[in-house]
């Protein structure tokens, strides 16, 4: 019996990770009020990112990380807003968050 529920409870477990997207959409992106190219937003979020003290390796930033803040101000400060990802679509330009 307890073989059975060990072998139950790894299959559940495997399962939920079957179940789990491993390139999961992004949840929101940065837009520009103005005509920006992909190359100035690429220099804006590269600078934000150097200050706020950020891996530029990152794909995904985390938000509870403490420097989050930073870039997210920094960022503003650029002239970008963060959206949800649906949101938005025909403002350029965007990159995933």
């Amino acid at each position: 019996m307890k073989k059975l529920l060990t072998v139950a409870a790894l299959a559940a477990l495997m399962g939920g990770c079957a179940a789990t997207p491993t390139n999961s959409a992004p949840t929101h992106r940065w837009v520009s009020s103005e005509v920006v190219s992909e190359m100035q937003y690429a220099r804006d979020h590269q600078r934000c990112l150097s200050q706020a003290g950020i891996n530029g390796s990152a794909k995904r930033l985390d938000p509870s990380n403490g420097n989050h803040a930073d870039y997210t101000s920094c960022m503003n400060g650029q002239g970008y807003e963060l959206t949800a990802s649906a949101d938005d679509r025909n403002r350029s330009p965007s990159i995933s968050h």
